[in-house]
């Protein structure tokens, strides 16, 4: 019974930890609200505050923890990687996400060469987590890629993936 009481006491705490690293990342602008999630765009303003936060010469990989309303109610930054990749552990995604409660996630990580587009490997990795997300009844809602200058949602670059579709053509992802 005692070990299991400190294996609550741990996850409680880290439900905390995240709790604390988003409300202080968002107070750090005062522009910035807990907002309700309904496209991409509403998203710009608290993908600007967490990846401040970051070392922004190398790639790192969060998740955006949604509740059922679609209100942001925690974010945790899985990995951190090299200049030009970043491992991404499927564990490490739904554990967090799971031990925040989640209704749905979405994935963001950041491009610091200033190239938006997503790779091969990144729709890859999207396809794989929006699967796992099936499995758990948790679901991904979208993918972005981020830099200084712009955001790319991998939902509207390959909507494929997310069973939406065809893909966008390249008059229409140069056009944004």
């Amino acid at each position: 019974m005692r070990d299991l009481t400190n294996v609550q006491t741990v996850y409680t705490a880290r439900l905390r930890t995240l709790r604390v690293r988003l409300r202080t990342a968002l107070a750090a602008s005062p522009d910035v609200e807990l907002l309700t999630i309904s496209q991409p765009a509403d998203l710009t303003q608290v993908l600007d505050v967490v990846f401040s936060t970051l070392d922004d010469d190398q790639e790192h990989f969060i998740i955006l923890i949604l509740n059922a309303a679609s209100e942001l109610i925690g974010y945790k930054v899985i990995a951190s990687g090299a200049q030009d990749h970043v491992h991404v552990d499927p564990k490490q995604v739904f554990r967090n996400a799971l031990l925040l409660g989640a209704n749905s996630i979405i994935l963001a990580h950041n491009h610091p060469s200033g190239q938006a587009i997503p790779s091969a490997k990144d729709i890859a990795l999207t396809g794989q987590l929006r699967i796992a997300g099936e499995l758990l009844h948790l679901s991904v809602l979208d993918h972005l890629i981020y830099t200084k200058k712009k955001q790319i949602s991998v939902r509207d670059y390959m909507p494929a993936v997310f069973g939406d579709g065809a893909p966008a053509t390249e008059d229409e992802t140069n056009s944004e």
